[in-house]
């Protein structure tokens, strides 16, 4: 963890504190853990279905991630800048519009607000599509993080994600290693 920039000391000890390797046979144990399974809610008296401190510990990653993203070897920073650029591109041509109408529809926003006027034009306002996009660079990280750990302990390689074994999805993005990493 320590070789990826945007990833010090203290955070990399919070994922190490936080994840069990040994309870996370695919990636997606590890993001439905950290909060970040989407389609996981939880009711008035429910317990919380993640852990909020490994939540917390996700989102402060994604910030290390946009604050490198100008620098040339920032892999997660560069990954965070191209899917900002991408969802913009996707909320101008107005493909988000169903996701501003839901958001519109599940949450109160205040009409006086700039998030209103954007979500009521059938956009996501700017600090949404930022969320979206530190969301992928740090799903992304853990996916990798996820392999990496997971050939040191295991011996072998994890199961393919569930987008790329179940859904269909034909690309997935190596694992970055340089020269003094490789095997």
């Amino acid at each position: 963890m320590r070789s990826v920039d945007g990833i010090g000391a203290v955070i990399a000890a919070g994922f190490l504190a936080h994840i069990d390797i040994e309870r996370c046979p695919t990636v997606g144990h590890i993001w439905a853990f950290a909060g970040l399974d989407p389609t996981r809610t939880w009711g008035k008296g429910e317990k919380r279905p993640h852990n909020s401190d490994l939540k917390t510990l996700c989102w402060k990653a994604g910030e290390s991630f946009v604050k490198v993203s100008g620098k040339e070897t920032a892999f997660y920073g560069h990954i965070y800048a191209k899917r900002k650029e991408y969802e913009i591109k996707r909320n101008e041509a107005g493909e988000l519009a169903d996701q501003a109408e839901e958001a519109l529809k599940a949450k109160r926003i205040g009409r006086g607000t700039g998030a209103y006027k954007h979500y009521s034009a059938g956009r996501l306002p700017p600090a949404h599509i930022h969320a979206r996009a530190k969301r992928y660079a740090v799903k992304l990280f853990l996916a990798h993080l996820h392999e990496v750990w997971y050939r040191e302990h295991h011996g072998k390689a994890p199961p393919l994600p569930y987008p790329v074994a179940h859904l269909g999805h034909a690309h997935k993005i190596p694992v970055p290693m340089n020269d003094s990493q490789r095997c």
